[in-house]
């Protein structure tokens, strides 16, 4: 009889103990190549062991090890740019039931975020298997200097010539509706 040091389904990364009870004096033979009475396994699969008396005679047992590969995803992607002051959504979510822990101690699949900076989700499979992602917030203010051809206090009829410059804007919009730099 195969026994196991904890249930035969493990968390990704871990490594469960399998072993061959018997009585003394008898050799194994496990399908993994392994000699001895335990083995340590980390992968998901059928693992036997031929077990060999002073006699010849054989016994085979075997159990099936799971191993819970947890897809835990975050949205958006591993980066996200975002406009100075901007809020954003950030959702995890994983196929599992299970608890969902942020760095900012929020305990819900999803946060809104409007600091820049790297927020970090745990989650906890209510098989106690745990799983973590980052995403990276990067702020991109925008740097923008208004400059005029002549002074902004001018008499009526005049005119001055307002320009605006960006190293990261993309369009303008003037409060009149105009759209030009």
């Amino acid at each position: 009889e195969i026994n196991s040091s904890d249930d035969p389904e493990i968390c990704e990364g871990d490594i469960l103990v399998l072993t061959a009870n018997s009585d003394p004096g008898v050799s194994y033979n496990w399908n993994t190549g392994d000699l001895s009475s335990n083995i340590q396994v980390s992968e998901e699969g059928r693992y036997y062991v031929t077990v060999t008396n002073a006699s010849g005679c054989e016994k085979i047992d075997y159990i099936d090890v799971e191993v819970q590969y947890l897809d835990l995803s975050i949205s958006p992607d591993s980066q996200v740019d975002k406009c100075e002051d901007e809020v954003i959504e950030i959702i995890a979510d994983c196929s599992f039931d299970g608890d969902y822990e942020w760095n900012t101690s929020e305990r819900q699949n999803n946060i809104l975020v409007q600091d820049p900076g790297t927020y970090t989700v745990s989650f906890t499979s209510d098989e106690g298997c745990r799983s973590i992602q980052s995403i990276e917030v990067i702020d991109h203010p925008i740097d923008l200097n208004l400059t005029s051809t002549r002074p902004t206090e001018f008499c009526e009829g005049d005119f001055t010539v307002l320009i605006a410059e960006s190293d990261y804007a993309d369009s303008y919009r003037w409060s009149n509706g105009t759209r030009f730099q």
